[in-house]
């Protein structure tokens, strides 16, 4: 089946493909007044599902994005009207994850924003780097870099892990261990504090298996005014190899 509505001169406004109690199912439509495309896209059901393009005037692709039973999933891309790319990233079950990127008509990159999904739920924004037509980062920025003395080390051996931030606050404070995937601490025993200096943090991590190690964790960024505390987490991930140690033969 397809349902069909006009605009009032009579162009198609949206055609849409459904089953057979009327539900949008199928490939759908949606034209300018003028009678060009708009938006290409697929529905599941009553949910948008799949690729969905939306259209210029003149033809030329506006933004591509992914949806999964109704909801952003999979990566996005806008244009500029000239063809550039004007913002990119990607969703997961409707949230925000990794880097998402905004460029100039030029071509030259305004800002980025990392966000990650803390305890399945919450789009934290994570990291912020705003820049000036130079490629500079600007003041309002905050930002992390973190840095480890190998990506393979001996099981009875520990990391040495170097954090060090652009702060929004003057101070710096880094937990790790006992986070799960989604940044929930699920073991507080486990969970270490580390108190920086100079907005830089150093410390040590052993592993606690032979094979594929990762360390969570997060960075306080933060000041303390009139007995209040003020701060920003950033949240961070670390990767890195053991190997056991083979006995001489």
């Amino acid at each position: 089946m397809e349902v069909v509505n006009r605009y009032d001169n009579g162009n198609v406004r949206m055609k849409c493909e459904t089953n057979a109690e009327g539900i949008k199912d199928g490939i759908c439509k949606e034209y300018y007044k003028d009678g060009s495309l708009f938006i290409l896209g697929n529905w599941k059901d009553g949910k948008q599902d799949g690729k969905l393009i939306k259209y210029f005037k003149n033809g030329n692709i506006k933004g591509v994005q992914f949806f999964k039973n109704g909801a952003f999933d999979g990566k996005v891309i806008l244009y500029h009207k000239n063809g550039e790319v004007k913002h990119k990233g990607r969703f997961k079950n409707g949230l925000k994850t990794g880097f998402f990127k905004t460029y100039d008509s030029t071509g030259d990159l305004d800002y980025k924003r990392e966000y990650v999904i803390v305890e399945d739920t919450n789009e934290h924004v994570n990291q912020l780097l705003d820049f000036n037509n130079k490629g500079d980062t600007l003041n309002r920025s905050y930002y992390y870099k973190i840095r480890k003395n190998q990506d393979t080390i001996h099981l009875n051996d520990s990391l040495k892990v170097k954090i060090t931030i652009k702060p929004l606050h003057d101070s710096i404070k880094v937990f790790y261990g006992g986070y799960n995937k989604d940044y929930k601490i699920i073991d507080s025993s486990k969970r270490k504090e580390i108190d920086g200096t100079n907005l830089k943090a150093n410390f040590h991590v052993k592993p606690n298996k032979s094979g594929e190690n990762e360390i969570r964790g997060e960075i306080w960024d933060y000041k303390i005014d009139d007995s209040v505390l003020w701060y920003h987490a950033m949240y961070f991930n670390l990767n890195f190899y053991a190997k056991s140690i083979q006995s001489a033969q």
